[in-house]
């Protein structure tokens, strides 16, 4: 949770309460007392900025959003022409619960700052691309697994993307594109770069220094096998921790978020 919550403080430029969170990280043992400090400080940051930002922790009742004419005009003339009252209730619920909804753009957007701060660290030349950002998603279910693209975006630029001179025939800057579809009653997303990929020998060394498997399990692994290992959590194919990577929690959070919301395991 904090790996996540320090790597959405980078997405704007926090970058002093990303470091006092990365230093909690470090420690050996976390306690409460750390946590709330995490949130102390952010409900200061709240505080102090609140004319601006019009944030309250925790926030008010429901978050809803306005709705433009366009949409409630064709939505009403339906619900006129609904007889069965029964009807009438789903269809105002369903109406209701998509108040909540919001173009997948709003919420990709924060991934442009995680690119240029986490590129310019890295002195590395980087673009984001957002494919489907118009595709309307449901925040209440979806949110928790776009709030930790971050980690695959930052992971694409520390261990994926090459430094300009060793990209070979590849154009000097980098590609990351994150892409979002809906498929039947589902969402899909996708985050991909044009860098050199995964590398599973450095994760199966990683995996077998932690002992998470072992000599013959390897023999046994398939390509798919060797790559899933980067969900692990607490193995990193990066041999020193960052700001920007390096824990091996990452992934794991990913995953651990989309299995949490009924998403494929696999």
């Amino acid at each position: 949770m904090l790996h996540t919550i320090k790597g959405n403080l980078g997405c704007y430029g926090l970058e002093e309460i990303a470091s006092l969170v990365h230093a909690i990280e470090d420690k050996s043992v976390l306690g409460v007392d750390d946590l709330d400090l995490v949130e102390a400080t952010l409900q200061k940051l709240l505080d102090l900025h609140h004319p601006i930002l019009g944030l309250k922790y925790p926030p008010d009742g429901r978050p809803m959003r306005p709705v433009e004419v366009e949409h409630l005009i064709p939505f009403l003339d339906r619900l006129a022409q609904e007889e069965s009252p029964t009807a009438r209730r789903r269809a105002v619920a369903s109406f209701v619960d998509r108040l909540t909804w919001a173009p997948a753009r709003a919420l990709l957007a924060p991934l442009d700052g995680v690119v240029q701060r986490g590129a310019e660290h890295l002195e590395k030349d980087v673009e984001l691309v957002i494919e489907g950002g118009a595709v309307w998603v449901d925040v209440g279910l979806l949110g928790g697994i776009f709030a930790n693209l971050g980690h695959l975006v930052r992971n694409s630029l520390d261990h994926g993307i090459e430094p300009p001179d060793q990209r070979g025939d590849k154009p000097p800057r980098g590609r990351i594109v994150v892409r979002c579809r809906e498929a039947s009653e589902d969402w899909v997303l996708e985050v991909e770069d044009d860098g050199a990929g995964i590398d599973t020998q450095s994760l199966v060394r990683s995996a077998l220094q932690k002992g998470l498997v072992t000599e013959a399990e390897v023999a046994r692994m398939t390509t798919n096998d060797r790559l899933r290992l980067v969900f692990a959590d607490g193995l990193s194919s990066c041999e020193a921790t960052t700001i920007l990577s390096g824990r091996g929690v990452g992934s794991a959070s990913v995953l651990a978020a989309v299995e949490e919301r009924g998403g494929p395991s696999k």
